[in-house]
């Protein structure tokens, strides 16, 4: 309550918070005429600003989380009416929201999923049932929802006419949003730095879904792409991969539990060749790697002007994180030692690094590494 309290009206920076689309949204239902009034001062993006919440909130009027006890459960005519007089003012009754829709009363669907369904189908006419039912399908699987309870998802499948390809399909759409996120960051790593929150968390969720690749690859040696993922979303994460290493985006320190379950050499060679080498001042026996993947990677503008200087940012620390691989080299020598899941792959990589290391004429490098400890 005391942080309402203190919420500037309107908001400095001119956008409503969430709270406040919601009274919107609520505003409309009780009286729709809002919309027109709004439009005819100038307002005409107060449709699509709380299209979702407005289209929610309407089914949640017709079907109440705990509903009176005189209510009678509306049938699919009044559904449509109800919808029907939202889009005649200029709401959509769009994929996500009919998904959402479905979601919210995924414990109820055997009771309304029907005359949802059926509802949503009659306000588009050219889809069949089964066409809705996958476009549901699409956005029932984004990985951040939750899939424990797989009531929605049985329910959209047994009503799709060939629920194999449409799920199929499904993840293919997945895999070329999550190809998309990935080409704008590339784009965007020049105006950001490897250093920039974004682009390490980006490099992070790419290095995530390579080594998920390659664990699934040591499961089913005869298989080179794991189920569900397609020839394109395969070259495109292991294209893409590469393509942050050869910009350098520096390895952080907790990558390394996973890095030292891979067996191919391409995921950990750039942390051995490239981002450690740099971090320690060390000659670069490789400045990129070559790309062989049929995959149209995006372009990455190297223009001068295009770059965002780190005086606009905080500035980046000279060494971000050398102390935290320090420890872990030390650490790491005792482990590969004794730990069998460690992969024979990581185990030489590390090893070739570790005596370039401690050999390195470089004094600065010597005083912090403690080659005496390393070598013992």
């Amino acid at each position: 309550m005391q942080s309402r309290a203190h919420e500037e009206y309107p908001p400095k920076d001119g956008y409503e918070n969430s709270r406040q689309l919601n009274v919107i949204a609520r505003a409309i239902l009780i009286y729709p005429d809002l919309v027109t009034l709004w439009k005819e001062i100038g307002y005409y993006e107060i449709c699509s600003d709380v299209n979702d919440l407005v289209m929610q909130g309407a089914l949640l009027i017709l079907f109440p989380p705990t509903p009176p006890a005189d209510w009678e459960r509306p049938d699919t005519k009044i559904v449509v009416k109800r919808l029907k007089q939202l889009i005649n003012l200029g709401f959509k009754l769009t994929a996500s929201v009919m998904e959402e829709a479905l979601h919210l009363f995924e414990h109820k669907l055997n009771e309304i999923g029907d005359v949802l369904l059926e509802s949503f189908q009659i306000i588009h006419k050219k889809k069949s049932k089964s066409a809705i039912a996958s476009l549901c399908l699409i956005q029932a699987i984004k990985p951040e929802r939750s899939h424990r309870k797989t009531d929605l998802l049985e329910f959209l499948n047994d009503r799709i006419d060939q629920p194999e390809q449409a799920m199929k399909n499904a993840l293919e759409y997945k895999n070329k949003v999550f190809i998309s996120t990935f080409e704008s960051i590339l784009l965007d790593i020049k105006k950001f730095g490897p250093n920039s929150e974004a682009t390490q968390k980006c490099f992070e969720d790419i290095m995530e879904s390579r080594i998920w690749i390659d664990l699934k690859s040591q499961e089913i040696l005869e298989r080179e792409i794991p189920d569900h993922l397609t020839r394109c979303a395969f070259n495109a994460i292991c294209s893409i991969y590469l393509e942050f290493c050869n910009e350098r985006i520096p390895f952080k320190a907790n990558y390394l539990q996973y890095l030292t379950l891979v067996n191919n050499e391409e995921i950990i060679r750039p942390l051995f060749e490239i981002s450690l080498p740099n971090l320690f001042g060390l000659e670069l026996k490789c400045n990129s790697y070559k790309i062989d993947y049929e995959y149209n990677r995006p372009e990455i503008d190297n223009n001068e002007n295009n770059k965002r200087k780190y005086t606009d940012m905080n500035e980046q620390p000279e060494h971000p994180d050398r102390s935290g691989w320090i420890r872990l080299l030390e650490d790491l020598q005792t482990l590969v030692n004794n730990n069998t899941d460690i992969t024979e792959t990581f185990r030489n990589n590390f090893e070739k690094f570790l005596e370039r290391i401690t050999s390195s004429q470089n004094q600065e490098i010597n005083e912090e590494v403690c080659p005496k400890r390393l070598k013992q």
